[in-house]
């Protein structure tokens, strides 16, 4: 059976400008070797803030925000997952980070190695929100103890 009905993923990386060209050729080879039906990608400068989860938190980075579209299936939903996952690490490799509130296609040792800090900002989260009436998914997964 074919399967007609698709879903239209948005995983958006932040890159050192000095690492674009390699980011580019490791998501090139991702997305061959992946077979990712990638139908659009595109870049724009993040400027460095400072915030507790910051994409940008030392200089401005390079955000790319592909635009895949993949099969409304658990295969479809795994494919994508491997794909995101191998992306994430890459990135990482580069001195990068990613978004953090799309699809939940990451580990909590990938979380850690992009977002060192998160650990403070769950414990900050703990200390506001005690009873942990405030929550997410997100949370859920990778923040509570």
């Amino acid at each position: 059976m074919t399967c007609f009905i698709r879903s239209k993923i948005l995983p958006t990386l932040f890159i050192p400008r000095s690492a674009f060209v390699p980011f580019v050729d490791g998501l090139r080879a991702a997305v061959e070797q992946e077979r990712a039906n990638l139908l659009n990608a595109s870049v724009r400068v993040v400027h460095r803030e400072d915030v507790a989860l910051s994409y940008a938190p030392g200089d401005d980075m390079l955000a790319v925000v592909l635009y895949l579209n993949q099969p409304a299936t658990q295969a479809g939903t795994s494919a994508m997952a491997q794909l995101t996952s191998r992306l994430i690490d890459l990135t990482a490799d580069l001195g990068g980070r990613f978004f953090l509130p799309y699809q939940l296609h990451y580990t909590p040792a990938q979380l850690r190695r992009s977002y060192p800090e998160i650990d403070a900002v769950f414990a900050a989260k703990r200390r506001i929100d005690p009873d942990e009436r405030l929550t997410s998914t997100f949370y859920e997964r990778f923040g509570r103890k």
